[in-house]
């Protein structure tokens, strides 16, 4: 099992990677693999914010619960509140910390990407926000809107994909 947090990407995204070789391979080829190396890079969630979203991305309601309590920044979520009852789409986090996991279905009024207090304010993330987290450039296409969103969820971190081939191939 392989965690983006800990591949210099800002988001919890812990995935098992399966490296594989065909049987009928298997007297040509020996498969060796090593563990990719973690790269420990210190990138959190509020070094890749834009710094002006659409307006639809942010959250007013009457029942949001926040602690501004402030905190140290960690190489994981770090959840500071909730709307409603707090279910998966309704928890808010630190952009000290690294996103949560994105989402190609999800509910709630942060569903897919979470919910952040970014500037005194509660919001959902951009697309492109979304693409840095997911290791793309920003000129990397994803449809608009909700498919896009459902693009990214559905992803793979490119650099996660990188080093295990570095890896594979270092052997």
């Amino acid at each position: 099992m392989l965690n983006a947090s800990l591949f210099g990407v800002p988001q919890a995204r812990e995935r098992v990677y399966f490296v594989c070789l065909r049987k009928d391979f298997s007297s040509e080829y020996i498969l060796k693999y090593v563990k990719p190396k973690e790269s420990y890079e210190r990138i959190f969630l509020g070094d890749i914010l834009e710094k002006e979203v659409d307006k639809s991305l942010y959250i007013n309601r009457d029942d949001i619960v926040l602690d501004k309590t402030p905190v140290e920044k960690q190489l994981k979520p770090i959840r500071i509140g909730q709307v409603n009852k707090g279910g998966q789409g309704e928890r808010i986090y630190s952009p000290f910390g690294h996103s949560i996991t994105l989402s190609a279905f999800g509910g709630g009024v942060g569903a897919r990407t979470g919910l952040y207090y970014i500037n005194d304010k509660i919001r959902r993330l951009s697309i492109n926000e979304c693409k840095y987290l997911m290791g793309f450039p920003q000129d990397h296409y994803v449809a608009d809107g909700l498919k896009g969103y459902r693009q990214l969820g559905n992803s793979v971190i490119p650099q996660i994909i990188a080093n295990i081939y570095d890896s594979i191939i270092a052997v």
